[in-house]
């Protein structure tokens, strides 16, 4: 955890302190006192004499202490001997702003080694190198050399404030520039640089415990501790703080190589939005999209529904803002009729009460009986199929705001969410009654949109992930015949091997028979009787059919010993140092939908579900959804439903409705099992699944298991 000392000290050292601002020292030295520092400032440099109008001392050792906090801005060759002086002198913090360590290839890894070794013999909690400093609002504190800090800070009320805590220290303050001008109040701004010690979840853990704090806003990379960041995150929901994370790596040049479909199509960022839904992280693209939904959080009630009204006097606007809520998810429900001759009745006969509302150009101007926002709220706020509003603008000039600022307001303020966007710039004069009133104006529609659906996505977390997610874990183990199965083994599993195990685990599957020659595959069919369909089994042939292992609707033994030897050359033949283990032999399956069920190991998050449409075009179609194991049978349905040809399970144009409870029973259970494997399972891959009429169950077809070495795990 951070110590209460490291953003709020009593006491700073500036080690590498110099006049004037050109220097990084310096330039710390005038931001401290130009945001109005009370605390004791020392500055360090070897010369002494007076620096800024103080005292300087010439060794860390000659300066009065206690000192609760040291800045570090001296070349990187002498960091770690400088932070070493700072521990030997009693200094518990340090925050090193020189640049030329790991970012900067071997010499400056090793320099980073040298300053890990330092902290690691003398305790000493240290921020940085490579960081950017801090800025802490309400308490004046601003060790840092970015010229951010200039922008005007607002101090609203205490417990609506939005902090950041930025692998970027470029990012982070750029983050609270756009913020502030934008009228939002921050608390907190954190650079965390090459994390050497204290890391982002430390900072945000800290900061979410922190009383001012409404909302946090987050910048990363890369996860350096993967399960602190997911205890902030989780203390930030018991919280009800919402943590909004803009994270490099979506990019397809992310993903790893994988023998499974459900390798190919996750990758590493499947698996982080996965688990960052989970814990009601919501994500951000860029800086704007960050900030939008946290002004939408931090300014507005959150949206029972998805349902929106749009009001404008600009019917192109309304137009763009409802295509932008169906991009989000976002509906935009038609008014009822008789809400509709009331809005009618308001405007002018070429206006539209339909939803988009257009109140027309006549409505913008003012004019006598001219429809105003005011107008449609109070025949449209108690619509029951409405759960928030977004009124699209001009407030080039103040007249509207003058007008209806303080009903809108009201309004505003009530248990439904009323959104403001400008479609021209605002003017000073709407931006200070807009201060005044409390009220944020979007710049940008899709702004604004995006910011409702995270309002809502954040309310859905709320009501229904947060209660499991605060509740006690289920405890998990495997059964004992599948765990010892599964003793001493790696690699990839053939079909056969990776359905024994899941049987074992208590996996229902389709009879079959391995055959080892001919004259066991036709045995097999006859002892089936019915047509059967054979396939390769190789651990080293994962992908059968473009192999040409797989002979379909057998029909007779004379078939089925034919089938095996054509199958066995074409294999040798695509894979020739392939290991053949023989053919499976099982009956054919019953139609039904085709879905994959898969689950693949993340290196931060762990074992990460993916449930979709299957069979060979899963790839092309991608009609997949991620959670990470094990789900909950709530969940599981949850995830079914995000499909977006979920209908075809409900059945559409007379066909009978799919075995739903029994693929989410089948979810659940192999959720369930991957999650006991542990580091184990690596991947395991179901496709296709085929999910029978309602009543009927489901069938897995084919299996795919890839098992990782305890040793390999430990390395």
């Amino acid at each position: 955890m951070l110590p209460d000392y490291f953003l709020n000290p009593r006491s700073i050292a500036v080690i590498g302190a110099s006049e004037g601002s050109a220097k990084i020292g310096g330039k710390i030295m005038a931001t401290l006192i130009s945001c109005g520092y009370e605390g004791r400032l020392l500055p360090i440099n070897p010369r002494g004499g007076l620096l800024h109008g103080l005292p300087a001392f010439r060794s860390i050792a000659e300066a009065p202490g206690p000192i609760d906090l040291a800045l570090i801005a001296v070349p990187a060759p002498i960091v770690a001997q400088a932070v070493a002086e700072c521990a030997a002198a009693g200094i518990a913090g340090a925050i090193v702003f020189s640049s030329g360590f790991g970012e900067a290839g071997a010499e400056g890894a090793a320099l980073q080694r040298d300053l890990r070794a330092v902290i690691e013999r003398t305790g000493i909690r240290v921020a940085g190198p490579n960081a950017e400093g801090f800025f802490n609002i309400r308490a004046k504190i601003a060790p840092t050399f970015s010229p951010a800090v200039h922008v005007k800070s607002i101090a609203g009320p205490l417990g609506r404030d939005i902090s950041v805590v930025a692998q970027s220290g470029g990012l982070g303050f750029a983050l609270f520039n756009r913020g502030a001008a934008q009228g939002l109040s921050f608390g907190t701004i954190v650079s965390v640089g090459n994390q050497v010690d204290l890391d982002l979840a430390a900072f945000a853990h800290h900061l979410i415990e922190d009383e001012g704090t409404a909302a946090l806003l987050l910048y990363l990379e890369s996860f350096t501790r993967p399960d602190a960041f997911l205890a902030m995150a989780k203390e930030a929901a018991r919280r009800g703080k919402p943590v909004i994370l803009g994270k490099a790596g979506r990019s397809d040049a992310g993903r790893r190589a994988a023998a499974s479909h459900t390798g190919a199509l996750g990758g590493e960022d499947a698996a982080c939005d996965a688990m960052l839904a989970r814990h009601g992280v919501l994500r951000g693209d860029d800086q704007d999209e960050l900030l939008d939904i946290a002004a939408g959080l931090v300014k507005h009630s959150l949206p029972a529904g998805r349902r929106v009204a749009v009001i404008s006097p600009s019917g192109g606007t309304g137009v763009w803002l409802a295509d932008a809520c169906a991009r989000f998810g976002l509906e935009v429900p038609e008014i009822d009729p008789e809400r509709q001759a009331r809005l009618r009745a308001i405007m002018p006969a070429y206006g539209s009460p339909v939803n988009p509302v257009d109140l027309t150009g006549q409505g913008a101007g003012g004019g006598q009986g001219a429809a105003s926002f005011v107008d449609a709220l109070k025949i449209l706020y108690d619509a029951p199929y409405l759960d928030a509003f977004i009124l699209a603008g001009s407030f080039a000039h103040e007249a509207r705001l003058k007008r209806e600022g303080e009903a809108i307001r009201d309004f505003a303020r009530g248990p439904k969410p009323v959104l403001l966007h400008s479609y021209t710039l605002v003017s000073d004069a709407s931006r200070s009654i807009l201060e005044g009133l409390g009220l944020h104006c979007f710049a940008t529609g899709s702004g604004t949109v995006r910011a409702l659906a995270g309002m809502a996505q954040y309310h859905d977390f709320l009501e229904t992930t947060r209660p499991a997610l605060l509740a006690p874990p289920k405890p998990l183990t495997l059964a004992p015949e599948a765990a010892a199965m599964m003793k001493g083994r790696q690699g990839m599993l053939a079909e056969y091997e990776a359905k024994a195990l899941l049987r074992a685990a208590g996996i229902a599957m389709p009879r079959d028979i391995i055959a080892r020659n001919a004259a066991e595959a036709a045995v097999a069919q006859t002892a089936f009787g019915v047509p059967v369909a054979l396939k390769i089994q190789s651990p080293d042939i994962p992908h059968k059919t473009e192999a040409g292992g797989v002979a379909l609707n057998i029909q007779d033994a004379a078939a089925a010993s034919a089938a095996f030897d054509r199958i066995m050359a074409a294999s040798r033949e695509y894979a020739p140092e392939a290991d053949l283990h023989g053919v499976l032999v099982q009956p054919m399956a019953a139609p039904g939908i085709e879905m994959i069920l898969g689950v693949t190991r993340d290196r931060d998050f762990g074992a990460t579900l993916m449930v979709g449409f299957g069979g060979v075009h899963v790839e092309v179609l991608r009609d997949i959804v991620f959670a990470p194991a094990p789900v909950s049978p709530s969940e599981a349905h949850a995830m079914l439903r995000r499909l977006r040809a979920f209908p075809l399970l409900e059945g559409v144009r007379g066909g009978a409705a799919a075995d739903i409870d029994a693929l989410v029973a089948l979810i659940t259970h192999v959720s369930e099992i991957a999650a006991a494997m542990g580091e184990n399972l690596q991947e395991l891959d179901l496709n296709p699944v085929l999910v029978h009429p309602d009543g009927q169950g489901c069938s897995l077809l084919d299996a795919l298991i890839l098992l990782s070495s305890e040793t390999e795990e430990a390395a």
